[in-house]
């Protein structure tokens, strides 16, 4: 009887924390005891262990158990915690002698003694490879999981007596990603009458500029923002590991997310629902929605402090998330598209509707419309009911390829790192080739009372991605006022006054 020590992995949001599980036996009095702050799940693992391991023919007897989950200050929750401790606890009465010191272990226990999958598993393996381990023990069922990783060792298991009787083999990883097939892609030419919508609606995906709607009901503003992230480019390798990683630590999925994520949260969706939070700093929409699009429908019904906590994550890309001592950022590089009828009854300014509300109504609902919030949002579209239904040329497959082209000279811009909505400053103006006449226009404009630095900004932004979609090196004055047609719809809001 002695001590032994087995290594695991526990998630704090969606970082590793190494953990060594601590086993203690000795003769006395019997009992068991986790200690190191264990949920309730964790603390229950001494019921499943110690019946798996009676129930593969191993007597425990009359011992004090005690198990110490190395960080203690550190909170741990899930049931992959059964497996480290029950091999830990053998090590410890000697019942097998494997050296598990680079090797981290995984897997949830059934009551007689089966090695099962658990929540989080994927983040759990990804987060084990991040901290160096390269040898890993866990259920069979993870096999295709870690097989998505390169040169990486491990024993899968069907049982916990395996390892007693020394029935297993180490495997090798090859980092394989099977091909998975797309969910249904809903296609833009069912979007019928809204060309320039649809349009900008591709320039937003071509440049990763975030985007507002703002029409009345069945103008189209709905299906234009489901059909983006089907022309947004395929995910790499390494954004499908990336997004997997995030979807397992968070909702439990534990399969390759291969398709761009794109969230939707309801108007009722709290702060730390949006963005983080919990005891366990779980990750918000924001965080699901990385590598794809956020859709956030009908806005000025969300409660303002999460609408104006969007103005910094859209700017940093990542929401930093403090809590007593713990401080956590969680990646959120998503697009961000808006969409709002223009009054509560939705018919302001509708060419064939009559509007219903009053004064005082309009103006408590448009107070959503906050300046710094929408100044943030580079595409701006006023979206009338269409004056005709005839289809048009802008369908999914088109708007992917130009979309497509556009990152591809982003790509060579910016070296993989940026789009020309999200590039700092000083890069972004390095690489804008603003002809003398697109100058010139931008003097106009400044003259025309558009005079702010970021809506300047902006313009220039969206000018340099329609110049790339057309396959041209230098933004022209054409370019330049056309970008500024993308920014009417808070200047038609304001002419109804």
């Amino acid at each position: 009887m002695g001590v032994a020590f087995v290594n695991t992995v526990f998630l704090l949001g969606l970082e590793g924390i190494k953990t060594v599980v601590e086993a203690d036996v000795r003769r006395g009095m019997p009992s068991f005891k986790v200690v190191g702050l264990p949920s309730s799940v964790v603390e229950e693992a001494r019921e499943r262990v110690l019946s798996a391991i009676k129930n593969i023919g191993v007597e425990i007897g009359a011992r004090k158990v005690v198990i110490n989950l190395s960080p203690a200050e550190v909170p741990k929750k899930g049931a992959h915690a059964d497996l480290p401790i029950a091999i830990a606890l053998l090590k410890a009465m000697n019942v097998i002698d494997m050296d598990f010191s680079d090797v981290i272990v995984l897997g949830e226990l059934s009551l007689d003694g089966r090695v099962r999958m658990s929540s989080s598993l994927f983040a759990l393996i990804a987060q084990g490879i991040a901290l160096g381990y390269k040898k890993f023990v866990l259920p069979h069922e993870a096999y295709s999981l870690i097989e998505v990783f390169s040169d990486v060792e491990f024993i899968p298991l069907d049982s916990l007596a395996e390892l007693i009787s020394g029935d297993f083999q180490w495997h090798k990883s090859h980092g394989h990603i099977r091909s998975h097939r797309r969910s249904v892609v809903k296609d833009f030419s069912d979007v019928k009458g809204q060309y320039i919508a649809k349009y900008g609606a591709m320039i937003a995906a071509a440049g990763m500029h975030n985007m507002v709607m703002v029409g009345s009901p069945g103008v189209g503003k709905t299906m234009i923002a489901e059909r983006i992230k089907d022309i947004l480019p395929p995910m790499s390798e390494q954004e499908i590991i990336e997004v997997s990683k995030i979807y397992s630590a968070t909702l439990g999925k534990e399969e390759l997310i291969t398709d761009r994520p794109f969230r939707s949260p309801h108007s009722n969706t709290s702060v730390s629902a949006m963005f983080g939070g919990g005891r366990y700093a779980q990750p918000g929409e924001v965080t699901l929605a990385h590598k794809g699009v956020l859709f956030i429908d009908e806005f000025p019904e969300f409660r303002r402090d999460v609408l104006e906590g969007l103005r910094t994550v859209v700017e940093n890309r990542q929401v930093f998330l403090s809590k007593a001592d713990i401080k956590l950022h969680f990646p959120a590089d998503f697009l961000l598209v808006m969409a709002s009828n223009p009054c509560p009854c939705g018919y302001l300014g509708h060419p064939h509707k009559q509007c219903r509300c009053g004064v005082s109504d309009i103006k408590r609902y448009q107070r959503k419309f906050s300046g710094p919030l929408m100044q943030r949002m580079d595409i701006q579209l006023w979206m009338a009911p269409p004056e005709s239904m005839e289809p048009d040329d802008l369908t999914t497959d088109v708007m992917k390829e130009k979309v497509l082209v556009a990152w591809n000279i982003q790509a060579r811009r910016y070296e993989g790192e940026y789009f020309n909505g999200t590039a700092p400053d000083d890069m972004f103006l390095k690489h804008a080739y603003l002809s003398h006449e697109a100058r010139s226009a931008l003097e106009d404009i400044r003259h025309m009372g558009k005079d702010s630095g970021r809506e300047l900004s902006k313009i220039t932004r969206l000018a340099r991605t329609l110049a790339d979609v057309d396959e041209k090196d230098q933004v022209s004055d054409e370019h330049i006022w056309m970008a500024l047609s993308f920014r009417k719809a808070m200047d038609v809001l304001v002419r109804f006054w």
